[in-house]
């Protein structure tokens, strides 16, 4: 079954818009830092090409909740951090995931989306069946592809 019109032209925007934003998070992040760490210790930053998710030891009183946004040296991280200490006095954990990971992936996600999507304008313009590619000139209006059985919504003339 085809999707909605709509959906796939929200699917396609959808995703460039957040790749888009994606990239801007992922390079402003390394001369930008933005952390929020709510009572209790739990954090999660932006900074350094990576998204950092972590938990302080209460008893620490360190850092205070709230967002804490500032300039810094430019640098990047490409790959999987992470760092824990579970001794007597003390306890925190952090992990950080490259920004690039779910960036690459989304934009890989949307392009094949617009690829699928042209294809199939580009079939139906030539009066081809949008999923399968047969060739649906000389049928009446309205007919299933007989190749595959997918709704056309209109079949194009003979002559197209």
């Amino acid at each position: 079954m085809k999707p909605h019109p709509r959906i796939r032209k929200s699917v396609k925007w959808g995703g460039a818009v957040l790749s888009v934003v994606l990239v801007t998070v992922w390079i402003g992040s390394g001369w930008w830092y933005a952390a929020y760490t709510w009572r209790g210790g739990a954090e999660v930053d932006v900074a350094v090409g990576l998204v950092i998710v972590g938990q302080a030891d209460p008893a620490m009183n360190w850092p205070l909740p709230g967002w804490d946004v500032g300039p810094r040296e430019l640098s990047y991280d490409w790959w999987f951090h992470g760092s824990a200490d579970r001794s007597a006095d003390l306890s925190w954990w952090w992990f950080g995931t490259p920004l690039w990971l779910p960036t690459a992936s989304l934009l890989l996600a949307t392009a094949a989306a617009w690829r699928l999507d042209a294809i199939a304008r580009r079939r139906a313009r030539a009066g081809c069946c949008a999923k399968c590619g047969y060739d649906l000139r000389g049928l009446r209006d309205g007919v299933v592809c007989p190749e595959c059985g997918a709704a056309a919504a209109s079949a194009p003339r003979a002559g197209a």
